[in-house]
Order: C-alpha cells, then sequence, then structure tokens
C-alpha cells in the first residue's frame, strides 16, 4: 500500500510537465514506476519471476510502439505536435527542421509556437532568424512585429532577448523603419550573436557617424566585414525589389 501511494503521489505533479512537454514526457514517470515496481515485488513473492513475464509483456509492446517516434529528432517532434500540438512542441518542431535546413518549413514551426494566447518565448528569436536566413528580412520585420504583439521582449527578462532584438533590430532596418530599428537598440538586451552591432553600424553609416562606425569595427569580432553587413542593409532599405538581390542580401547569421 505504502509503494502504490508513492507511485500516485510522484505521479501527480508529473501531470504538468506530461502536458507541457507534448506528452514526451516518459522520463517523468520513473519515480512512479519505482513505486510500482516496489508493490509488484512484494506481492509476488515467490512468484516474482512468473509476475515480472507478465508485467513485462505489455511494457516491450508499448515501448516498440513508442520507438518510432524516438528515431530522431525530427520524427519526436512530428509525433509530439500531432498528438499535443503546443507552443512547446511546434518550437521543438521547428528546432528540429532548422537542424535539417528545412528553414520554410521551420519559419512555420517557429509562427505556431509565437503565434499563441500562450506563446513559447524560446522561439521569438528563430521566427525572426529563420526569416532572416531564408533571405527575406522584410518578412522577417513583420514576424518580429507579431512576436512583440505575442509578447516577445527585447529589454530581457526572457530566454535569448537579446537576440531576438538583435534580429529585429536588423529586420527592421532593412525594411526602412529606421526610427523603429534605432528604438529596439537603444532599449535591448546584450546579443551575443553581435546583430545588434550590424544594426547599430547600419544606423551610423545612414547617419554619416564615420566615427561610431569605425569604433564599432575595431571592436568587431565575425567572421564578413562590419560595412559590407551596414551597406548591404542601406542597399535593401534604399529600395531593392522586394523579390530580388534586397531580399536575398540579409546579414548572415
Amino acid at each position: 500500500a505504502a509503494a502504490l501511494a508513492w507511485a500516485g503521489l510522484v505521479f501527480l505533479p508529473a501531470l504538468v510537465p506530461l502536458a507541457d512537454k507534448g506528452q514526451l514526457g516518459e522520463r517523468y514517470l520513473y519515480p512512479s514506476l519505482a513505486g510500482i515496481g516496489l508493490a509488484a515485488g512484494l506481492v509476488a513473492g515467490r512468484l516474482a519471476a512468473p509476475a515480472a513475464l507478465v508485467l513485462a509483456l505489455p511494457a516491450v509492446f508499448f515501448v516498440q510502439l513508442r520507438l518510432p517516434d524516438w528515431r530522431d529528432e525530427l520524427a519526436l517532434w512530428s509525433s509530439a505536435v500531432e498528438a499535443s500540438p503546443t507552443p512547446y512542441a511546434w518550437a521543438g518542431l521547428g528546432h528540429a527542421l532548422r537542424a535539417q535546413e528545412r528553414n520554410a518549413a521551420a519559419l512555420q514551426a517557429f509562427r505556431a509556437a509565437v503565434d499563441d494566447p500562450l506563446p513559447d518565448f524560446t522561439a521569438c528569436p528563430r521566427l525572426v532568424g529563420t526569416a532572416l536566413a531564408l533571405g527575406r528580412p522584410r518578412l522577417a520585420a513583420s514576424l518580429g512585429d507579431l512576436a512583440v504583439a505575442r509578447g516577445c521582449r527585447v529589454d530581457g527578462g526572457q530566454p535569448e532577448a537579446g537576440v531576438f532584438a538583435g534580429q529585429y533590430a536588423v529586420a527592421l532596418a532593412f525594411a526602412g523603419r529606421w526610427e523603429e530599428a534605432a528604438a529596439v537598440v537603444d532599449r535591448a538586451a546584450p546579443d551575443p550573436e553581435g546583430r545588434l552591432i550590424v544594426a547599430r553600424a547600419a544606423l551610423a553609416l545612414r547617419a554619416g557617424d564615420e566615427a561610431t562606425v569605425r569604433r564599432l569595427e575595431a571592436a568587431w569580432t565575425g567572421s564578413e566585414p562590419l560595412r559590407d553587413q551596414a551597406r548591404r542593409i542601406l542597399a535593401g532599405s534604399l529600395g531593392a525589389p522586394s523579390a530580388g538581390a534586397g531580399e536575398s542580401a540579409a546579414p548572415s547569421e
């Protein structure tokens, strides 16, 4: 009775992460299984071996049913979205698709993760970043607007808020929305990926502030010249065709 009570008690708090993680929470059941195993062993006594066989056969059956979902990350998150299309599951699927360079599909997954009454804020930078990776900075700017409307922040307090701020600022600048880009840069959290620096350089280059551009260049450690990226942003914002060179010239990630 004590073993079964333990199994039940530790199962109750596992219900929340099981539901939240798209029913991918087998690991949350381990403490409950310890109680069930102890109870089975105590009851079985001398019949332990036959009892173990009775328990093992359905266990093997259900494991075989579940194995295809664990074949790889894409299969896992696709199954999660099918079983429970939560923002968390959509974000996981987006990451799996990005890992396979299926960016168009990943963009739709990240959008589903953010465009929800209870968005997954870890997907905020991925949503804008995937649109930039597709060479569509103007779409990235509009998706950044959507993300902000859903509660994504640029000033901290959320996972990778600074990364989101940098990508959003670059997209806004590329779209010619300079005042909005400057406002994001001014209140952004630190961006370890360096896109905020690219946005600042573009803003300074547009304003003719050569001193600031040189100061930023002196501290730049990226693989692509900072000034070149800033110039591409300026070229895109000055009327490059939306389906031509301007759209495909997003700064490198």
